[in-house]
């Protein structure tokens, strides 16, 4: 299995985590995105979106963190804990993956990029409007 992250990501960092977690053997690649890893053409025919992460499994492919995931955690008997068999419980750990994909990364991602993000990348300094933005982002969710 491979795992092609940024580790810097908190997307990366989560998917790193469970692997070591549950003690499945991986190789990690990385995917520099501050050089553009991303935009390669081989790294695109594996994502066609240009993100990470992304898992290789003996020819399967997957991408999204939260899909990998919860591969991840249907790999070993030990993510049994992390992933339930029962319907309602499933949809109550969906419930929280969707949650922190559509409200919670987005929120935290702004703020990053605006804080951290742009001066690694040499793109200027923070915007305070949209620090702003963020930050009120932030506190809602």
């Amino acid at each position: 299995m491979k795992l092609y992250v940024f580790p810097p990501s908190p997307r990366a960092m989560k998917v790193i985590a469970l692997a070591e977690h549950l003690q499945i053997e991986h190789e990690t690649q990385l995917v520099d995105l501050t050089k553009g890893d991303q935009m390669k053409p081989e790294f695109t025919a594996l994502n066609p979106n240009q993100r990470m992460p992304v898992l290789e499994d003996d020819g399967f492919v997957l991408w999204e963190s939260n899909a990998i995931l919860q591969y991840l955690a249907l790999k070993k008997p030990a993510g049994a804990a992390l992933w339930p068999s029962d319907p309602r419980r499933q949809a109550d750990v969906s419930r929280w993956m969707f949650w922190e994909a559509c409200h919670w990364a987005p929120a935290c991602g702004t703020l990053a990029f605006e804080r951290v993000v742009k001066k690694l990348l040499g793109q200027g300094d923070a915007d305070p409007a949209v620090v702003a933005k963020g930050e009120q982002e932030f506190r809602r969710v």
